[in-house]
C-alpha cells in the first residue's frame, strides 16, 4: 500500500491483526501494533480489542491486562467491548475474583456494564460452586436495574442444580418478571441432565399456561430429553405436533392458548 501512495489507516491494521489471530498469529498481530504507531497511525480502541480478545482465546491474559493498561498510556479509554472481553477471558481461566475486581475497575472508570458482563461473572461464579456469591452479584446488580436472571438460572442448570434454579423462576415472577423461552429451555435441559423427566415436561405445560411461545428451542429440547429419558413414542408425536404447529403458523393461524402440545404427558 505504501508503495502506492496509500498509506493504511487504523482500520487496516485492526482488520490485518484480526485476520492474523484467527489463524493463531497473534504475535505477529500484536508487533503490527508497534508498526503502525512507527507509520504515524495511532490505534483505536477497536485496534486494542482485537489483539485483546485474540490473547484472552489464547490464554495470555497477562499481556491482555498489559494492553488495556497501555491504551491509557496512548490515551485510549477501554470502552465495554474491551472490560467484557477481558472478564470473558479471567472467568473461562476461573480467576473470578480477578473479574470482579475488573468489574468494580469498570464501573469505577464510568463504564457501564450490561447484562453480557454481569451474565459472564455469574456464570464462573457458579461454575466454581460459589452460587451465594452469583446471587448477591445479582442483588446487586437488580439494585442498579440490570435483569439478568436467565444467567443464574442457565448457570445452576449447567452445574446440575436445577431446584436451586427453579427457585430462582419463582421470585423472578414474583418480582413481576416474566420467563421467556430461553429460561424455560434452560430448566427443562438442567431437570433432564438430573434425570427428572417429569419436572422437565410440568415446565412445558408451565409455558403454555403462561402464554410462552415455545418455540424451536424448546422442541429441541424436549425432543431430545425424551428420547434420551427412553421416551421415544413421545419425542415422535411431539415432533409431529411440532410440524403441525409450523403448518399453522405458515396459514397464519395462532396456536390455541399458546400451545399445540398442552396436553402432552409422560407416563
Amino acid at each position: 500500500m505504501p508503495q502506492r501512495n496509500c498509506a493504511p489507516d487504523a482500520y487496516t491494521y485492526s482488520t490485518l491483526m484480526d485476520g492474523l489471530s484467527k489463524e493463531d498469529r497473534i504475535d505477529e498481530a500484536v508487533s503490527l501494533l508497534d508498526e503502525m504507531q512507527i507509520e504515524g497511525c495511532f490505534p483505536t480502541p477497536v485496534t486494542f480489542n482485537v489483539l485483546i480478545n485474540g490473547l484472552c482465546k489464547k490464554g495470555d491474559l497477562a499481556r491482555a491486562s498489559k494492553l488495556v493498561d497501555n491504551m491509557f498510556l496512548k490515551g485510549c479509554v477501554p470502552n465495554r467491548v474491551t472490560y467484557n472481553t477481558l472478564i470473558h477471558g479471567l472467568c473461562l481461566k476461573g480467576k473470578l475474583d480477578k473479574a470482579v475486581g475488573l468489574l468494580d475497575r469498570m464501573v469505577a472508570g464510568n463504564c457501564l456494564p450490561n447484562d453480557i458482563t454481569y451474565g459472564t461473572i455469574i456464570n464462573g461464579l457458579v461454575k466454581q460452586g460459589r452460587a451465594e456469591d452469583a446471587a448477591r452479584l445479582l442483588i446487586s446488580m437488580e439494585e442498579r436495574g440490570y435483569e439478568v436472571n436467565d444467567a443464574l438460572i442457565d448457570g445452576l442448570c449447567r452445574e446440575g442444580k436445577p431446584d436451586e434454579a427453579k427457585e430462582v423462576l419463582f421470585e423472578m415472577v414474583d418480582k413481576g418478571c416474566v420467563p421467556n423461552a430461553y429460561t424455560y429451555s434452560s430448566l427443562m435441559k438442567g431437570f433432564f441432565k438430573t434425570g427428572n423427566c417429569h419436572e422437565a415436561v410440568q415446565l412445558w405445560k408451565d409455558m403454555a399456561e403462561h402464554n410462552c411461545i415455545q418455540n424451536e428451542v424448546c422442541y429441541s429440547v424436549l425432543i431430545h430429553g425424551l428420547c434420551g429419558d427412553g421416551n421415544l413414542s413421545e419425542a415422535m408425536m411431539l415432533l409431529d405436533l411440532r410440524d403441525v404447529q409450523l403448518a399453522m403458523e405458515v396459514a397464519g393461524l395462532k396456536q390455541k392458548n399458546g400451545s399445540t402440545f398442552s396436553a402432552f404427558s409422560v407416563q
